[in-house]
Parts: C-alpha cells; sequence; structure tokens
C-alpha cells in the first residue's frame, strides 16, 4: 500500500550519485541491509583456522541464479536471457520509468551482470575450498580494485580494522574494478537500482511482487503458485532473525530432555563408529 515509499531514500541516494569516488558508500549502504550488489563482503570461518573468524570478499551481484544463465550460448539460454531482460524492463517501468528507457536500461543491466558473471567461478570449482583461499591485505585488496576504495567502504560497513581478509576469487575483483572503471556511473546507477528493486520485489506493491513471481519462480523454477502469505512472513522472519527465530523454537520444543537424549544418540552412534 506504501508503494516505493519505502526504499525511495535509497532511490534517492542512489540518483544522487555524481562522483564515483562515493561508489563505496553506497554500496556499504545497500549491503547493510542485504541487497548485494557488484559483491558480497562478510565474516566467515577461516578455512585454514576453524577457531577463526575472518572478513571474507565473494563473489555476488547477479539476479539470475548461476554464471552459466548470463553465459551459455544454446538457444534455450538465450531465451531465458531474454525473458529476463523483458523481466527487468517489466520491473523498471512499474517503478515509474519509461517504457523505453527501462528496455534501455534492462539491456545496460543484463551487459553489466554479464561481465560480473564471466569473472565467477563455476560450481564445480567453486567445490574445491582451497580454491576459493586467498589471504590478502588491505592494501593488497586495494591493488587489485585501484578504482573502488576499500577503506571508504570499510568504513561506511562499519567493519573493524582488517589486517587480513580472504579474497575468495581475486580474478573476479579484478573484472569488478574493470567494470566500474569502464562503465558509465549513469549506467552503474541504473544497476544499483535493479538491484535494490530486485532484491526488495517481495516486499514492494504487488503488481511488483506477481512479476517477480513470475519470471524467478514461475519461469525458471516452475512454481506455478505462490505460496500463502504467512509462509513467505515465516519465511522472511527466518532469513532475517534466524538466530532469534530458532532460539525461541528450540526453548518451546525442545525440552532439556530431549537434549539429553538426543546428546545420548549422538554418542551412541560415535561409539558405534568407533567400534565398527
Amino acid at each position: 500500500a506504501a508503494g516505493l515509499t519505502p526504499i525511495a531514500p535509497d532511490l534517492a541516494t542512489i540518483d544522487a550519485l555524481t562522483n564515483p569516488d562515493d561508489l563505496p558508500v553506497i554500496v556499504a549502504h545497500l549491503h547493510s541491509y542485504g541487497v548485494l550488489v557488484f559483491f558480497r563482503f562478510n565474516s566467515t570461518t577461516d578455512l585454514e583456522d576453524a577457531t577463526m573468524m575472518i572478513a571474507d570478499v565473494d563473489t555476488s551481484g547477479l539476479a539470475l541464479p548461476d554464471r552459466d544463465y548470463y553465459l551459455k550460448d544454446d538457444l534455450g539460454s538465450a531465451d531465458l536471457r531474454a525473458k529476463y531482460v523483458a523481466h527487468v524492463t517489466t520491473i523498471l517501468t512499474l517503478a515509474g520509468e519509461p517504457a523505453q528507457q527501462a528496455a534501455a536500461d534492462a539491456a545496460v543491466v543484463l551487459r553489466i551482470e554479464t561481465a560480473l558473471a564471466a569473472a565467477s567461478l563455476d560450481r564445480v570449482k567453486r567445490r574445491d575450498t582451497r580454491s576459493l583461499l586467498h589471504r590478502q591485505t588491505i592494501n593488497e585488496l586495494q591493488a587489485l580494485t585501484p578504482n573502488f576504495n576499500w577503506r571508504k567502504y570499510a568504513l561506511s560497513a562499519g567493519s573493524p580494522p582488517l589486517p587480513t581478509i580472504n579474497v575468495a576469487v581475486p580474478t573476479f575483483m579484478t573484472a569488478f574494478d574493470a567494470v566500474i572503471a569502464s562503465t558509465p556511473l549513469d549506467d552503474l546507477k541504473t544497476y544499483l537500482r535493479w538491484q535494490l528493486l530486485h532484491q526488495s520485489a517481495d516486499l514492494l506493491p504487488q503488481a511488483i511482487a506477481d512479476a517477480n513471481f513470475d519470471f524467478f519462480s514461475r519461469t525458471l523454477s516452475g512454481q506455478q503458485v505462490e505460496s500463502p502469505r504467512w509462509r513467505r512472513c515465516v519465511a522472511q522472519t527466518d532469513a532475517r532473525l534466524g538466530e532469534a527465530l530458532g532460539k525461541a523454537f528450540v526453548e518451546e520444543t525442545f525440552s532439556p530432555q530431549a537434549k539429553a537424549d538426543t546428546l545420548q544418540m549422538v554418542q551412541a552412534i560415535k561409539d558405534a563408529m568407533r567400534e565398527d
């Protein structure tokens, strides 16, 4: 019922961007509530020391489920990309853009996301965790991406000091830097607007939510009917407050005796495996 009002300040912030040097501030702001543009930055378990946490930079920024959706050249993939561009056009039109401008902007979105996809690892390569381990200092990361100020990003993201960062796919960061260096600022803003609308679609007016479901659920995954609203609300709560929801669930459904029984069962399994 509120239309685009809930994200209006963020759309206005994107529209007001005039200096490419301020891009890290807007990216950090969008990342702060889960709109993962260009890349993903978070903390994760150190792959070499499970007792420690480490800052981690990894690939992201794609709306389609996988890099291959952008890169395969068979007829089915080409048709799906055409439907994706039509979907982006629809969403941008519903958000207030003139139809002709929305179509041009949809082509911009596909071009930027395809460049990011081309530098992403495929699923098979990502299964080898060793290929995702590249410890770097912030200065070394900065050297990979001279057009993106990581200290400005980290400050805007509220990050603690970063003595070491795991850069999962260094070649992706180099490609990301090339994208922001070679793409006109207005096109980068188009990409940011699209990602904000796309990743907020379920919370926006019904027409946007329905269009989002039609492409990403009905066309991509074959789900023909939207889940009931109560189930989507539960899923949203679980996604955003998962630890708190899990704690409340355990307190209500998992008694101390159940925990004791489960621990006893696990120990019995471990004993049997040792004996075997």
